[in-house]
C-alpha cells in the first residue's frame, strides 16, 4: 500500500519523538495548505530544501536585501525617470519559485483587473486591449493613476497577504523580506506585479461594488484605473473614488486624473475607445512615416540621419508594428509587409 504524505510525516515526527499535540498542529497546518495546493513550509530549513540553497545564503539575503539587487533609473516616455530594482540571479530564482508555487495558486484576482495576468491563469486573455474594450463607445470616461503603485505597498502588507493564505507568522516574515526591498515592493522583482494585484483586490472589490450599484464600468491595468458609463447625467464623484483608493492604502496622482465626454479623445491604456478600440492615429502615422523614410533613403541612411545614437532600430520599429498588429491586425499586417520589403543591413 502506497504511503501518503500524512503517514510519512507522522512516521518521521514520531521517530523524532515529537508530542501528539505538536504532530496534530503540524498536520492541521499542512492540511490547510494542501487544500489550497500550496507548498507546505515549516521553517527556513524547509525552504532551503525546496530551493537546494545553503541556509546561510538565504539568511544573508534576508538580513541585507540591497546587496542582492542592482538599482538604476531609466527615462520614462512621459518625462522623468523610473527607478528599477533588478534582483541578482539567486534572488530572482527564489522570487520566481514564490511566484510560480505560491502566488499563481491564488486565483482570487478580480475579473476587472487586466494587467499582470498570466495567459494560462484564466480562460480569457487579459491585455491592454481587453482593458480598453470594456469601455468601448462609452458616453463618459474617467482616467485615474495610482502614484508610486509598487512603492506604496510596504513589507507589512506583503506579510499580511502571506498570513491570509495560511502560512505561519515566521514564514510570512521570511517570504515578505524575500519579496521586498527597503521595506517596499521593488519594481523589477518577478513577485511584485502579482503581489500588487493580490494586495489591491480589496480596493478593486469596493470600487466594483460602487460601480455595479450605479451601472458604471470599472477596470484596472496595474496603476491605471478607468471608469466609464453610458448615461451623461450619472457620473461618479472623483472625491468618492479617491476616498476608497486612499482608505485602501494607495495614493492618487491627481495630475493624471482626466474626465472626458464622448466627442473628446477618450483613451484607455494608450488606446482610443471613442469609435471602437484603435491605436491612436498619431502613433500609426509616425510608424508609416518611419517606413516611408526607410524605403526612400534606405534604413541605414535614415537611421544615421534621424537616430544617430539609437541602437537596435530595426527591433524598435518592428516592436511598434507588432504592437499595432496586436490591436489592429489589418493595419499591422500592411505595415509588416512594408517592413519586410525593406533592405535591412543594420
Amino acid at each position: 500500500m502506497e504511503e501518503t504524505w500524512e503517514s510519512l510525516f507522522k512516521k518521521q515526527a514520531v521517530k523524532k519523538k515529537h508530542s501528539d499535540e505538536y504532530i496534530n498542529e503540524c498536520m492541521q497546518y499542512a492540511f490547510h495548505l494542501h487544500e489550497k495546493n500550496l507548498p507546505v513550509i515549516f521553517d527556513i530549513n524547509h525552504l532551503s530544501e525546496y530551493w537546494n540553497l545553503d541556509i546561510d545564503l538565504i539568511k544573508s539575503i534576508i538580513e541585507c536585501p540591497p546587496r542582492y539587487y542592482a538599482e538604476y533609473d531609466i527615462r520614462k516616455k512621459s518625462g522623468g525617470t523610473r527607478h528599477l530594482c533588478a534582483p541578482h540571479q539567486v534572488l530572482k530564482y527564489i522570487q520566481r519559485w514564490i511566484y510560480h508555487n505560491i502566488l499563481l495558486k491564488d486565483i482570487t484576482i478580480s475579473e476587472h483587473v487586466h494587467g499582470f495576468i498570466p495567459k494560462d491563469q484564466f480562460d480569457s486573455k487579459r491585455t491592454i486591449l481587453s482593458n480598453a474594450q470594456a469601455h468601448e463607445k462609452c458616453k463618459w470616461l474617467i482616467n485615474m493613476d495610482l502614484k508610486d503603485f509598487f512603492n506604496t505597498i510596504k513589507q507589512e502588507r506583503v506579510k499580511k497577504y502571506f498570513l491570509s493564505i495560511g502560512y505561519t507568522e515566521d514564514i510570512c516574515e521570511l517570504l515578505a523580506k524575500l519579496c521586498t526591498l527597503h521595506y517596499r515592493l521593488p519594481q523589477g522583482a518577478p513577485t511584485s506585479p502579482t503581489l500588487s494585484n493580490l494586495i489591491a483586490r480589496e480596493m478593486d472589490k469596493e470600487l466594483e461594488c460602487l460601480c455595479a450599484k450605479n451601472h458604471w464600468c470599472y477596470t484596472r491595468y496595474a496603476d491605471d484605473l478607468t471608469f466609464s458609463g453610458i448615461y451623461i447625467d450619472e457620473t461618479p464623484s472623483i472625491n468618492e473614488l479617491e476616498k476608497i483608493i486612499i482608505q485602501n492604502g494607495f495614493l492618487v496622482n491627481r495630475q493624471k486624473t482626466k474626465f472626458r465626454l464622448r466627442g473628446n479623445c477618450q483613451m484607455v491604456t494608450g488606446l482610443t475607445v471613442t469609435h471602437g478600440v484603435f491605436v491612436p492615429k498619431k502613433y500609426r502615422k509616425e510608424v508609416w512615416k518611419e517606413l516611408y523614410c526607410c524605403k526612400k533613403f534606405t534604413p541605414y541612411a535614415h537611421c544615421q540621419y534621424r537616430y544617430p545614437d539609437k541602437g537596435f532600430y530595426k527591433d524598435w520599429l518592428k516592436g511598434r508594428i507588432m504592437f499595432i498588429r496586436s490591436i489592429d491586425p489589418a493595419c499591422g499586417n500592411k505595415m509588416l509587409d512594408a517592413f519586410n520589403q525593406l533592405k535591412w543591413v543594420l
